[in-house]
This record gives C-alpha cells, sequence and structure tokens, in this order.
C-alpha cells in the first residue's frame, strides 16, 4: 500500500458543491465518482439526492418519495436519515483509483446530554454493489455525534480497492435504554481518492525500496 500511496496525486471531491436542495435524481457523477441514493420500504428502491452547502451542513442527503424535504434547514429530513424508512447512499470507485479517505458533516448530538441520543451512522466498503446484502458485512468506520460536526475518515488496506463505499445512518450503540435512537442524520460531504500508478512504476518504487533495505542491511554487518 505505501508503494501505491507513494507516488499518486490526491483528488479531493467536495459533494457540497454544485445545486442545492433537491437535485431531482438518484443518481449523479461528482469528479468521477457515481453516488446513488436509496431508501427502504419493502425493498432498496431509488431515491433523489438531496444537496446542502450551509456552515457545518456540507453534502447530499436524501428526499425520499414519502418525505417532504424543505431547505434551508430540515436537516433531520433533507439529510441521509433513518426518521421513518431507512436510507442509505452508495459511492461507487472510479476505474483507475482508490479510495483513501472519507468524509462527513452534520454530525451532532440532538441537542442533548445524553448519549443514547446522539447522532450515529456508519460506513461500508464492498464490492458488491446491492444494498441488500449490505449487512453481510462489517463496517470500516462507526461515527457518533460526539465527533466534530465535520470530520474525515481513512480508507486503508484491502477496503481501499472497494468498487463501492455505503453510508448508513444507524444506532450501532446497542446501549440505547430506549432501545435504538432513530433520530439519526447526517451528510455525506467528501471522498478522497488517487490514480493506481502504472505497473512500471511500482516496479521502480519497490526496486528502490529493496535497494533501501540491502543498503541498510550492509550498514549492520
Amino acid at each position: 500500500m505505501l508503494l501505491i500511496a507513494a507516488n499518486a496525486d490526491a483528488i479531493v471531491i467536495d459533494f457540497s458543491t454544485g445545486t442545492v436542495g433537491d437535485l431531482g435524481t438518484s443518481t449523479v457523477n461528482i469528479g468521477g465518482i457515481v453516488v446513488d441514493g436509496f431508501y427502504f420500504d419493502g425493498s432498496w428502491l431509488s431515491a433523489n439526492l438531496f444537496r446542502r452547502n450551509e456552515p457545518n451542513d456540507h453534502g447530499l442527503g436524501i428526499c425520499n418519495p414519502d418525505e417532504t424535504c424543505t431547505f434551508p434547514g430540515g436537516g433531520n429530513i433533507n439529510e441521509l436519515d433513518n426518521n421513518g424508512h431507512p436510507e442509505l447512499i452508495r459511492l461507487t470507485l472510479p476505474d483507475g483509483f482508490f479510495w483513501t479517505e472519507v468524509g462527513i458533516s452534520s454530525m451532532d448530538e440532538n441537542g442533548s446530554d445524553d448519549e443514547e441520543d446522539f447522532e450515529r451512522g456508519e460506513a461500508y466498503a464492498t464490492n458488491d454493489g446491492d444494498p441488500a446484502n449490505l449487512l453481510s458485512g462489517s463496517p470500516f468506520w462507526q461515527f457518533e455525534g460526539t465527533v466534530p460536526v465535520e470530520v474525515t475518515h481513512p480508507v486503508t488496506g484491502a477496503d481501499q480497492f472497494a468498487q463501492h463505499i455505503f453510508f448508513r445512518p444507524f444506532d450501532w450503540s446497542g446501549g440505547a435504554v430506549y432501545g435504538y435512537n432513530t433520530d439519526n442524520d447526517f451528510l455525506v460531504w467528501q471522498a478522497t481518492i488517487e490514480p493506481i500508478p502504472e505497473p512500471g512504476t511500482l516496479g521502480l518504487l519497490a526496486a528502490g525500496l529493496l535497494g533501501l533495505g540491502i543498503a541498510a542491511r550492509r550498514r549492520k554487518s
């Protein structure tokens, strides 16, 4: 993984840039990343994406057909939420790139000092783009309202080459006295990707690191 990251230029893609409000479509291509919105109503169905670009409220949410999405404000409805129908946002990696970081916005404590009320969510990296199969895997990131309102998180290991990243609003704590919190909402803010170097470049990097290792062993002998 170090070999790839050492010779690549990072591209930060900000999903909050562009027309705000209901985008009127469930699929957009932003900087090469395809973003899809879903909501659950007996099965996973397409749902319109909703963009916000306000202080601490940056990125994409969902306005599903059963919601009346107001703007500005209305974050518990127009963000990615699980208030009513569960919702998902899926990012699809463009060919020739790998993930290095993802970011969310509008995470908070729901105006409460009680931990059971904090907003929570999770992110999954997978090669299976079917939302129905998402829970067969494990999230690589679980977050809650105690983090800054806007936060980024690295994507590492094999997850960097996953074709898709899903974001899910969900109370993963399991410790709420009154059951799982269904007032989780946030925005998918950004993703950072890097191009995969040509095989020849990887070979040169590998040879260089091998040479450094040989030199180090000689100095020790």
